[in-house]
C-alpha cells in the first residue's frame, strides 16, 4: 500500500479493496489453532492498517 499516493491522489485508490482486505483477516483470527499474542497480533495489525488506509481514502476523496 502506498500511503503517499493515497494522500495525493485518493480518487485513484480503491477503498473497497482495502475494506475487503480488512475483512479477510477476521476469519484468519478465528482460524488460529492457538491464541498467542504474536499469532493474533499480525492479522489484527494488518486489518487495522488496511482499515486506516480505507478510511483515509474515503475521507480524502470526498474533500
Amino acid at each position: 500500500m502506498n500511503i503517499r499516493k493515497a494522500y495525493k491522489k485518493p480518487e485513484e485508490e480503491n477503498a473497497t479493496a482495502f475494506w475487503l482486505n480488512t475483512l479477510k483477516f477476521v476469519p484468519a483470527i478465528f482460524a488460529l489453532a492457538s491464541f498467542t499474542f504474536l499469532a493474533v497480533a499480525y492479522p489484527l495489525v494488518a486489518a487495522m492498517g488496511n482499515a486506516a488506509v480505507a478510511l483515509f481514502v474515503n475521507i480524502r476523496s470526498r474533500s
